[in-house]
């Protein structure tokens, strides 16, 4: 029973500091729909899931543009 919870424990630990990870962080850029050539996967640096898909540019949306981004 010890050697279950112990492993248990371990996994949970694992799952979460992969989880936590920082990973690039890509953005491609659009106006109207559609991407603006050059403009596709910029890296904008290493960040957590969550944040990337947060990640917001004040010049980018001071132009009008969108932009979606994914980390990898």
């Amino acid at each position: 029973m010890k050697k279950r919870l112990i492993l248990v424990s371990v996994l949970f630990v694992v799952v979460a500091l992969f989880a936590s990870c920082k990973k690039n962080c890509n953005c491609t850029v659009k106006s109207d729909g559609a991407v603006i050539d050059g403009y596709e996967n910029l890296t904008v640096g290493e960040m957590s899931k969550s944040d990337c898909a947060a990640y917001q540019d004040d010049t980018w949306d001071g132009l009008g543009y969108t932009y979606e981004c994914v980390s990898e």
